[in-house]
């Protein structure tokens, strides 16, 4: 189990809120003090979640392994750097990677590039 870091005062709070799913409540919380450098680095970094995220959700249900993998794993990393994976969005992320890996490894299954194939659908299965 990891430890993660809970940070104090609207900054905590709008970690509450990115962890259980309400992005854009956490970003406005945050965007109500510009001058505090800590909750606008905070909230630049949840709109790029909140890009990298929406983008490979969209890349997802339009089937396109390459960019929606690319754009799934970069929402991943930054859910790691803003909730240490406690995140309600960690479990959807990982389900449309796989989903994901296994559509890679079906396209190259069909170009008979077995290496591709093999690797993709490894990563597919975990």
């Amino acid at each position: 189990q990891s430890v993660r870091r809970v940070l104090p005062g609207k900054l905590g709070e709008a970690q509450k809120r990115f962890e259980a799913g309400n992005i854009s409540e956490a970003i406005a919380l945050l965007g109500g003090d510009p001058s505090n450098l800590d909750a606008r680095m905070l909230g630049e970094k949840m709109r790029d979640f909140q890009s990298a995220y929406q983008s490979g959700l969209d890349a997802h249900r339009a089937k396109r392994a390459g960019p929606g993998i690319t754009l799934l794993s970069r929402a991943l990393e930054l859910e790691g750097q803003l909730s240490n994976g406690q995140s309600s969005f960690v479990g959807e992320i990982k389900k449309k990677l796989a989903d994901l890996y296994y559509v890679q490894g079906s396209q190259a299954f069909g170009l008979e590039d077995w290496d591709k194939s093999f690797q993709s659908y490894s990563k597919a299965v975990g």
